[in-house]
């Protein structure tokens, strides 16, 4: 059996949990727990203890991108446990800044321990390409960008002058071959979301077989004219539903909802999802 556990969100669910800005997924297949992102680190103890999504089992932990609302909880995760192995491109721990529409500039990078402390305190595998982590459960790795109309973001950077335009080298998402489906995690699909399904289906995917898609699209401040470009592409890659979350924006949720024929449903904090494993 696979189920996945929406841990840490913008939004929650049910009675108890917690929302932040944020994104954190547990994952248990046959009984291996995984965490997938850790959220900006004030919601994932309190919501774990809530779903009784055990901290002190998690295995293998996994990053999707080297920002805050993604890393923020690892310190708490690596309080509770002692994951045999820890999954993330080496670049995740670089500094990182937003340039906001007022001109201010943030940093919005990485917030977990010391990258010394995680790679000599655990086994760290840098992720360079994709990586298997259990029989059915790969690390992308980094997303090759072949769409047009998903280019990187002018407003991101890897230095507080902006100067320095941060391409997320270390973008990835994680793909599970279940039974049934292929289910994809997104954590904030930089790369861009077409980019990243047309290189599971090509690259990844073992059999061909429709996918569940559940995760960040990072389309909050996308334009019409985007949304129907993402729509037309998500089309044609056989998809049964989609769960954009986090940092997909409530237009885009509207959007596929009104063009898509398959589901498009929020998948907020204490979401839970059970597959087939296979």
């Amino acid at each position: 059996m696979l189920t996945i556990t929406v841990l840490c969100e913008n939004t929650a669910s049910k009675s108890g949990v917690l929302g932040e800005h944020g994104l954190s997924f547990f994952i248990q297949e046959n009984n291996v727990p995984i965490i997938f992102d850790t959220g900006a680190g004030m919601t994932i103890e309190h919501n774990a203890k809530v779903l009784n999504c055990q901290l002190s089992s998690v295995k293998y932990l996994v990053l999707s991108h080297g920002h805050y609302d993604h890393t923020g909880g690892i310190q708490a995760v690596l309080q509770k446990s002692a994951p045999e192995n820890i999954f993330a491109h080496p670049f995740v721990f670089e500094k990182r800044y937003i340039r906001d529409n007022n001109g201010s500039i943030r940093e919005i990078g990485y917030r977990g321990p010391e990258k010394e402390l995680v790679t000599n305190t655990t086994h760290f595998t840098p992720v360079l390409e994709s990586t298997q982590i259990t029989e059915t459960i790969y690390a992308s790795g980094p997303i090759p960008r072949t769409v047009p109309f998903e280019k990187s973001e002018p407003c991101f950077y890897l230095d507080p002058q902006c100067t320095q335009l941060d391409t997320f080298p270390d973008d990835q998402c994680l793909f599970i071959d279940s039974k049934d489906y292929g289910v994809v995690l997104l954590g904030c699909t930089h790369s861009g979301v077409i980019n990243t399904l047309t290189y599971l289906r090509k690259n990844i995917m073992k059999v061909e077989k429709k996918m569940i898609v559940i995760g960040g699209l990072h389309l909050h401040s996308a334009t019409e004219e985007r949304l129907k470009m993402t729509t037309d592409a998500l089309l044609s890659l056989d998809i049964s539903a989609l769960y954009p979350c986090h940092c997909s924006g409530f237009k885009s949720l509207v959007y596929f909802n009104t063009y898509l024929p398959f589901p498009c449903l929020p998948a907020p904090a204490g979401s839970v999802f059970n597959f087939y494993s296979s």
